[in-house]
């Protein structure tokens, strides 16, 4: 009768330690890779994209729908350029499709002192329909869990009437 030999065996029937060594080596590696991605899932989360998840969106749009309408512009921070222009074009489309008169030039705009805006920031002018329009922007944007300070518009880029959203570095 024909003995079958295992990859783990020699020929003459002893154990072929450099092929048990290897599968070792091979399980050890693999438990260590897959216990880093695992441990490393926050970082990666968090160095990728912005992202609503699809409750999120869902829930902006509608908040959105019942809201005052009105003029607004986007820019998005250049020291995340990347992910925050990209965050930036998604609004842009949420914003229109939600029935906002939407600027239609998106610039980036670069910070030269202070802290770094991080997240969305809305900036209106206290008293003008862009204080209106950009108050409800900011509690949709709080009711699905951004955090979007809302300030006073110091610059005068845009009328009056249209609230500033600024895109800033990824939180």
């Amino acid at each position: 009768m024909r003995q079958v030999l295992s990859i783990f065996q020699t020929a003459e029937g002893g154990p072929h330690w450099i092929s048990i060594l290897t599968v070792a080596g091979w399980l050890v590696t693999g438990f260590f890779i897959f216990t880093s991605l695992v441990l490393n899932r926050n970082d990666r989360i968090k160095q990728g994209p912005w992202q609503f998840s699809g409750s999120q969106q869902t829930k902006f749009v509608e908040l959105l729908s019942g809201a005052v309408k009105g003029k607004i512009a986007l820019e998005y921070s250049k020291a995340d350029e990347k992910r925050a222009h990209d965050f930036a074009v998604k609004l842009k489309a949420i914003f229109e499709a939600a029935g906002y008169d939407v600027w239609g030039y998106m610039p980036a705009f670069i910070q030269s002192s202070g802290e770094p805006i991080t997240g969305v920031q809305i900036q209106v002018v206290k008293g003008q329909p862009s204080d209106e329009v950009g108050s409800y922007i900011q509690k949709a944007f709080q009711n699905i869990g951004f955090e979007a300070p809302g300030v006073t518009r110091n610059n005068n880029n845009y009328p009056d009437d249209t609230a500033l959203i600024l895109v800033g570095i990824k939180p």
